[in-house]
């Protein structure tokens, strides 16, 4: 069956599975923010020049993730799920499509409302599928969906192909921790503490990956490993010792599921601080061996443009 006309449906049920973790860094930030009770003595085994450089990384990623304002680009996804203990391609193949974000602080908050507002219009070429989010941090924010193509989708099939295709989470978790670490300025939040507390309370750079790590988990790339909180231990945030670059985010959640952000072949704006991953990847899996479950998606993007005029009509719903 085929329509002429475009479908466009209501999205708040994008909230619930978009917002989560944006709500558990928030709760982290609220909880630990005071330094109130906090041991003096640094957890850290690095030796204090090796400190010192960990942390000229963290505040170079945290300087060009939050320069980047504005994002153009199209994409490629495959997607990999785990059988009998092994990731195996998944059969539909690959899919591709367009992307544009533009991202702006929010100077009054609300509860646990991100700091970072950010408008995101994603393109699925396949079903002609089109995802707007006024707020991709807000779960009152309004967002819209809807198909360009004649062929007809109910709401029910157009909300698997959102869960199938759009990956939300993995493009912006970044810069949702970073606009709450310290303040620099623009990034002022009631997150945010001053740089010097926050190096010395939850910035803490705390080893180096084992050897284990280095070769199993990043292919031979030492990683300098941070906690941001030192109350909690349900994320852990890897920056490769070797570049600096935010390489990968672990995030610990109940039972014994781990999502993993993992970012590589930054792209740079000529004459600016702002970079972007070229490659991410969002892996969730639980279990170990042959009971193991979950689903590996791997974005590469292409044409890449960083913080350039994205016309206003883009991110209004057709």
């Amino acid at each position: 069956m085929s329509i002429m006309k475009k479908k466009m449906v209501k999205a708040s049920f994008l909230a619930v599975s978009i917002i989560f973790l944006w709500g558990f860094s928030a709760a982290i930030a609220e909880d630990d923010i005071g330094i109130e009770g906090i041991s003096p003595l640094s957890p850290s085994q690095l030796s204090d020049e090796e400190q010192q450089m960990a942390i000229s990384f963290f505040e170079s990623q945290h300087d060009s993730w939050l320069a980047t304002r504005t994002l153009s680009a199209t994409y490629e996804m495959s997607v990999r799920n785990i059988t009998e203990g092994n990731f195996v391609e998944y059969p539909n193949g690959v899919q591709t499509g367009s992307i544009s974000f533009s991202i702006t602080p929010i100077q009054q908050l609300v509860k646990l409302q991100s700091p970072a507002g950010i408008q995101v219009k994603i393109v699925n070429n396949a079903n002609q599928l089109n995802l707007l989010l006024d707020n991709a941090f807000d779960e009152d924010a309004a967002s819209h969906l809807w198909t360009d193509g004649e062929v007809y989708l109910d709401a029910g099939e157009m909300l698997r192909l959102v869960e199938q295709t759009f990956q939300i989470e993995l493009f912006f978790f970044p810069m949702d921790f970073m606009v709450k670490t310290y303040n620099d300025g623009s990034w002022n939040n009631k997150y945010t503490e001053e740089k010097e507390v926050f190096f010395a309370v939850r910035g803490v750079p705390w080893r180096r990956s084992t050897q284990e790590e280095t070769d199993e988990k990043f292919g031979g790339e030492s990683q300098y490993l941070f906690m941001i909180s030192p109350a909690l231990t349900d994320a852990h945030y890897w920056f490769s010792a070797e570049n600096g670059e935010l390489r990968q985010v672990d995030v610990f959640l109940a039972g014994d599921l781990v999502k993993s952000f993992r970012y590589e072949n930054y792209i740079e704006k000529q004459g600016d601080d702002a970079k972007y991953p070229q490659r991410l990847i969002l892996t969730s899996k639980s279990g170990t061996g042959d009971q193991s479950a979950g689903t590996e998606y791997t974005i590469k993007l292409h044409n890449v443009e960083l913080n350039i005029d994205i016309p206003a009509d883009q991110f209004i719903p057709h």
